[in-house]
């Protein structure tokens, strides 16, 4: 049935005599499908980058045809397809919940069940009827073994501490253990619902107006204008014995309610009146800042004192690992390893040779731990993974694949798409280059002169990271033209800071000795900026002095090393502020066809789709 489902595919040969899992996650958030073979990844989505619908946790019927058809092979040729959790048990820990509420949530009950019963309950029948094979061949994995098994089985070490955090699995919200090449997994649980840091962080993301399970990412950017004057509030609310076990005081939050207003009156109390989600009074690109807003500095108050609070929780954690398992290497995984700042916390202060992220420590993540869980099932241990694992989305494109779609690009049609506060340009130029090494060049000059541009090369990355695969890149030395793609191409709140680009041979030239970890191969963490040289990337600087690199080696991604190594002939230091390629609201950019349409929307100077470089022309 997914024979058709995407029209250009680069197919993996696979042999007939391998172990060949499917791992899918869906149903919460960040639905996803993965490909393991054995041991392997040979690929990789989330749905929403087929539906276009973010975070969409519909199941993922698109994700899983692209893994399939990527790998070469149809669903009956699967020997295991696992889940990455246990719907059974999660159920009964809604109801539980739901029960506990009664009556005061009956709407809330009612929607629950209606969700429940019509299907999130029967994932092993809506696995069995979307690929028509053997029920028997279908596993249920515990959620965090899932994100542990992603931690650990991503990484290049042969033995590692393992902790994960997040919202809440079945039950579970934290766990620590260790995982052997050679032993497997050994976890146990550290908190349980409703003692959890996501939990927590999330009704926080909307108390300050924010979007929980999307936003988060703006209550850690806030906190970098505040002062954590209620950090001794979070310390007492967020607690941790001695054996490494989270406890939430009670009375403050309710997860029954929906997670926009699961805060309680106590809360908004102790903190003030809950906040809107839009605060103009702080700027990224202004270290010097001011509030000018009382109510939104108090806001941002409050996010510094649970990202502090947040980092407190996972050093105490990580430090109890380092002295019960008696291992160099740390392993993360679960929606609160994507707290870059904390991550960057642990690099820095932990104690660990070494640290990992993989490329997605969420729920979408879970699916990949699901299908490595299988294959440990069938015998097959996964080997320690290399960086280019994140590069394992949507295919290359060739330009010849373009060429039927770009000629039908006329003035016409690129006017039904111009958004209305856009500017008049309506005029195309299409440039094939024949040489890869000509188009680095060309579009090093214009991103030297103060272009942006949208950038499409390679196999997608797995994960919400732009890694030069779907990324959208401007120089970073030019706070005029990171505010004009702040305006007019992300429509991107003032405060939220950008990442940051660099080759390995460059990073040097930027960060001290931390910069060879792990997580700064993918934007997994912040790092401090070396004073002399923040001047050169100040449009990718944090109010503090630190960015969330990527540092791109070219072994890995030796088409996006060139281009930066070609800017750097301009600039001095080969590195671009690098963001992902989506418009506001949306996934990342998955095929050329998105691409051309968010660049006829948004004031992009040029769009790159591998040799094809399109520029827009002065009428």
């Amino acid at each position: 049935m997914f024979a058709n489902s995407l029209r250009y595919v680069s197919r993996i040969l696979i042999p007939a005599m391998t172990k060949k899992i499917l791992g899918i996650s869906a149903y919460y958030h960040d639905s996803a499908a993965a490909l393991v073979v054995d041991g392997r990844i040979v690929a990789a989505s989330m749905e929403d980058r087929f539906t276009r619908l973010k975070h969409d946790p519909s199941f993922p019927v698109n994700a899983i045809a692209f893994c399939l058809e990527a790998g070469g092979i149809d669903a009956l040729q699967l020997d295991a397809v696992v889940f990455y959790e246990q719907p059974e048990l999660k159920f009964l820990r809604v109801l539980r919940q739901l029960i506990s509420a009664y009556p005061n949530g009956a709407r809330k009950f009612a929607a629950a069940m209606k969700s429940w019963i019509g299907e999130k309950l029967w994932v092993r029948a809506k696995i069995v009827d979307t690929l028509g094979i053997d029920p028997s061949i279908i596993m249920m994995v515990p959620h965090h073994q899932s994100h542990a098994a992603y931690a650990f089985y991503a990484s290049p070490f042969q033995s590692a501490a393992i902790l994960t955090s997040d919202g809440v699995g079945e039950s579970v919200s934290a766990v620590m253990g260790r995982g052997s090449r050679d032993g497997g997994l050994k976890i146990s649980s550290i908190g349980e619902f409703p003692n959890s840091i996501g939990l927590s962080y999330g009704a926080i993301t909307g108390y300050l107006g924010f979007r929980p399970n999307d936003a988060e990412c703006s209550t850690m950017a806030l906190a970098a204008f505040g002062v954590p004057t209620k950090l001794e509030f979070f310390r007492n609310l967020l607690t941790v014995s001695p054996q490494g076990t989270l406890s939430l005081a009670p009375g403050y939050f309710d997860f029954a309610e929906d997670r926009k207003s699961a805060f309680l009156p106590s809360l908004i109390d102790t903190l003030g009146p809950p906040l809107d989600g839009n605060p103009k009074c702080f700027s990224a690109f202004d270290a010097a800042h001011v509030a000018s807003d009382a109510s939104w500095q108090r806001g941002a108050d409050v996010a510094a004192s649970l990202q502090l609070r947040t980092e407190e929780i996972l050093l105490e954690q990580a430090r109890l690992l380092r002295e019960s398992s008696s291992e160099s290497c740390l392993c993360l995984g679960g929606g609160v390893a994507m707290n870059a700042v904390a991550v960057g916390r642990l690099v820095r202060d932990v104690g660990f040779d070494s640290l990992f992220v993989p490329p997605d420590p969420g729920d979408a993540g879970g699916a990949v731990g699901a299908a490595f869980l299988g294959s440990l099932r069938m015998g097959v241990i996964p080997p320690p993974h290399s960086p280019e694992q994140v590069f394992i989305g949507a295919p290359a494109t060739t330009v010849y694949k373009l060429e039927d779609f770009i000629s039908r690009v006329d003035a016409s049609l690129w006017k039904r798409y111009r958004s209305s506060d856009a500017t008049r340009r309506v005029k195309l130029r299409v440039r094939n280059f024949e040489d890869p090494s000509a188009a680095s060049i060309h579009v090093a000059a214009a991103l030297a002169r103060g272009m942006i541009a949208g950038w499409i090369s390679g196999r997608a990355e797995f994960g919400p990271r732009a890694l030069g695969a779907r990324s959208i890149l401007c120089d970073p030395g030019r706070l005029d033209v990171a505010e004009r793609m702040s305006t007019l191409v992300k429509n991107r709140a003032s405060f939220r800071p950008y990442a940051l680009s660099v080759t390995e041979e460059d990073a040097g030239k930027l960060f001290r000795n931390d910069w060879h970890q792990p997580p700064f191969d993918w934007m997994q963490a912040t790092i401090d900026v070396r004073p002399e040289s923040r001047r050169d990337v100040c449009a990718a600087l944090h109010v503090d002095g630190t960015t969330r690199p990527h540092v791109c080696r070219a072994l890995t991604q030796p088409k996006f090393h060139a281009l930066l190594k070609n800017f750097g002939m301009h600039k001095g230091v080969a590195a671009l502020l690098n963001t992902s390629l989506n418009e506001p609201g949306q996934p990342l950019i998955n095929t050329p066809e998105d691409a051309l349409i968010m660049f006829a929307r948004s004031e992009m100077d040029l769009l790159v789709i591998e040799n094809t470089v399109i520029e827009w022309c002065d009428e």
